[in-house]
């Protein structure tokens, strides 16, 4: 938990450092409250005459693409933004996201593909009774671990998406699957 903090607070150092990073992340904060509310308009939250569900999740099905790659647009600059900073250089937001534009084929892969698990994760919620939201929930915290380095691989390696995942993947057991060996070791009886 401690070791969460210090690499939360040292993210945060090096975010005051950049403005471009600050910048990154406000616009993707905006694009996303702005998609969420015209979700929510154009689903008929607001009036109560217009609002169902089924044309509720019509609207947030059209909608999840396009959100989708909008964020996963802005964290492929926000990772090329950091990767400069831990390099040493600082980027401009020209430059980050000139970066995240060159590799917009990926980008538009890759949120094809998260949009997809999205949507596979939200029917078996849905559709199986009883333990489909326990199992929807187990299925999306393994795939957020397994391409947690995805984004960056993207970002800093410009790899496709099926490389950012198999690369986020071999990150994660070479990391922390050599923790989990020696502590496992050290354990008794396990």
């Amino acid at each position: 938990m401690a070791r969460g903090w210090r690499l939360t607070g040292a993210a945060w150092r090096v975010m005051r450092r950049d403005p471009t990073m600050i910048a990154l992340a406000l616009i993707a904060a905006g694009c996303g409250i702005a998609g969420a509310a015209l979700v929510l308009y154009f689903g008929g939250y607001f009036s109560s005459n217009a609002h169902s569900r089924a044309h509720f999740g019509l609207v947030a099905l059209i909608a999840l693409y396009p959100l989708t790659l909008i964020s996963v647009f802005f964290n492929v600059a926000l990772a090329a933004a950091a990767g400069a900073s831990f390099e040493g250089r600082q980027l401009s937001l020209r430059e980050a996201l000139a970066i995240a534009w060159e590799r917009r084929r990926q980008v538009a892969l890759w949120s094809l593909l998260s949009a997809g698990v999205g949507l596979v994760l939200s029917e078996i919620a849905a559709r199986i009774p009883g333990g489909g939201r326990i199992a929807a929930w187990f299925l999306g915290a393994a795939w957020g671990l397994a391409t947690i380095f995805a984004v960056p691989l993207l970002a800093l390696e410009d790899a496709t998406p099926i490389e950012a995942l198999r690369g986020s993947g071999h990150l994660i057991k070479s990391r922390w699957g050599e923790a989990s060996r020696a502590w496992s070791g050290s354990a008794p009886g396990l």
